[in-house]
């Protein structure tokens, strides 16, 4: 995970639990981060530390729903 967060240039939090933060140590500087939890899932103050970072703490019901209606197609064409 930590390698994977290290070279990611978009990261998208969607852990369904209070208790997961992701570790801004791991952001590399111009990262944009999305949190679509209902659940705050980042340190904001901490990963605004972070140089260049773009957050975006929260997304509306629609957009998690766009999100998980092309999760379950990009999973049906993968494996048609």
């Amino acid at each position: 995970q930590e390698g994977l967060i290290r070279k990611a240039h978009v990261i998208v939090t969607g852990v369904p639990t209070k208790d997961y933060r992701l570790p801004t140590a791991w952001v590399q500087p111009g990262t944009v981060v999305i949190n679509v939890s209902h659940f705050k899932n980042v340190d904001e103050e901490a990963l605004l530390q972070v140089p260049g970072v773009k957050y975006v703490p929260l997304v509306g019901k629609v957009t998690v729903a766009m999100l998980e209606r092309n999760l379950l197609r990009l999973i049906d064409n993968f494996h048609s």
